[in-house]
């Protein structure tokens, strides 16, 4: 095996153990990955990563969170409640009105979140979906799409109908291949 490789994987679990030390709510998978200068806000109970998951430098999260398996976020995502503080109390200043309700945003396997992307939840990210660099996402994203923007939008759809059916075909049949060893 190649040195580099070796090296790279004695650092990935040294820095996993470091995180589940520091952040005991974290829960991941296989081939995790996650930055030492992410921030993990107090009020955060959950953060569930699935297999093959990469989070990026600086990300924030201030809610729960739900990665499904194969997600990668680029540096800087934040991950935060659509309302993080009451707004309406009467008879009370915003700074003493107290926090909003903390909300869950759930990421479905093969998603790719890019740089400086806000996600605002309670929202679900579908499967195969694409959110370009610098959009906040208000809302949830359908399956295999591509939005991006200032509220988010649909772009484009990532695949056809067609071509849906047969990347979903070859991703089983390269998942039956890694569980036999074919495939690293």
């Amino acid at each position: 095996m190649d040195l580099r490789i070796i090296y790279s994987r004695a650092g990935n679990f040294l820095r996993n153990l470091l995180i589940n030390i520091i952040h005991p709510r974290i829960t991941h998978g296989k081939e995790f990955h996650c930055k030492l200068s992410c921030t993990i806000s107090s009020r955060v109970t959950t953060i569930n990563c699935g297999d093959y998951v990469g989070i990026g430098p600086r990300n924030i999260f201030m809610c729960d969170m739900e990665f499904g398996d194969y997600v990668i976020t680029g540096p800087e995502v934040k991950f935060l409640n659509k309302i993080e503080h009451k707004f309406d109390s009467i008879g009370f200043d915003l700074f003493h009105s107290g926090w909003g309700e903390l909300s869950k945003i759930i990421i479905e396997n093969d998603v790719w979140i890019g740089c400086g992307s806000i996600i605002l939840g309670p929202c679900r990210i579908g499967r195969g979906s694409v959110i370009a660099a610098g959009s906040v996402v208000t809302k949830d994203v359908p399956k295999y799409s591509i939005v991006g923007g200032n509220p988010a939008k649909l772009l484009r759809e990532r695949f056809s109908l067609e071509e849906i059916i047969e990347h979903e075909r070859l991703l089983e049949k390269s998942k039956e291949k890694r569980k036999i060893g074919l495939w690293s």
